[in-house]
C-alpha cells in the first residue's frame, strides 16, 4: 500500500501494484501472519524458559533477548528460506545461543545428524495425491507420522 502511495504521489506508474494487490489473498495472508506470530511466541518462550534462564538476572532481560533472537530467527535477510540448517557457529555468532559445538566425529553429533536426515528423507518421500503426511507426535526416541486425505 505505501508503494502504491508513493507512485501516485510521484506520479509514477501503478497498475502493477493495484494488480500484485488484487492477487492478493488477505485471509490466508492473515493467517500466515497468525503462524509467524505463533512461532515467534512459542520462541521467545521457549528460549526464555530454558536457553536464558541462568544467563540474563532478571525475568525482564530474559524477555527483552528472547524477543530479539525470535525474531532474527523469523529473519528473511538471516535465514531466507524455511527449515534452513543453522549450524553452531551462526547460533553462537549471529543469535548469541550459549550452544555447544560438537566435532562431526563426536558420537553425539553422528545420533544428531543420523537423526536429523532420517527425518528430512521420511518427510520428504512424495505420496500419490490426495495422500499427505502429517507429523502426530515426536520425542527423543519416536516420530509418530500418518497418512491422511487433502481435503
Amino acid at each position: 500500500m505505501a508503494d502504491i502511495a508513493d507512485a501516485i504521489k510521484n506520479n509514477k506508474p501503478s497498475v502493477g501494484l493495484l494488480q500484485q494487490l488484487a492477487s492478493l489473498n488477505i485471509p490466508f495472508t492473515q493467517e500466515m501472519e497468525n503462524w509467524v506470530g505463533f512461532a515467534k511466541k512459542t520462541a521467545a518462550t521457549l528460549l526464555e524458559k530454558y536457553m536464558f534462564k541462568t544467563k540474563f538476572s532478571t525475568p525482564k532481560q530474559r524477555a527483552k533477548k528472547s524477543s530479539q533472537v525470535a525474531s532474527k530467527l523469523l529473519s528473511k535477510q538471516l535465514f531466507p528460506v524455511h527449515g534452513q540448517f543453522i549450524n553452531g557457529e551462526t547460533a553462537k555468532r549471529e543469535l548469541e545461543l550459549d550452544v555447544d559445538v560438537l566435532d562431526k566425529d563426536d558420537e553425539l553429533w553422528k545420533q544428531v545428524w543420523e537423526y536429523y536426515v532420517r527425518s528430512e528423507v521420511q518427510m520428504n518421500i512424495p505420496l500419490q495425491p490426495p495422500l499427505i503426511k502429517i507429523k502426530l507426535f515426536e520425542s527423543g526416541q519416536t516420530s509418530l507420522v500418518i497418512q491422511d486425505t487433502a481435503s
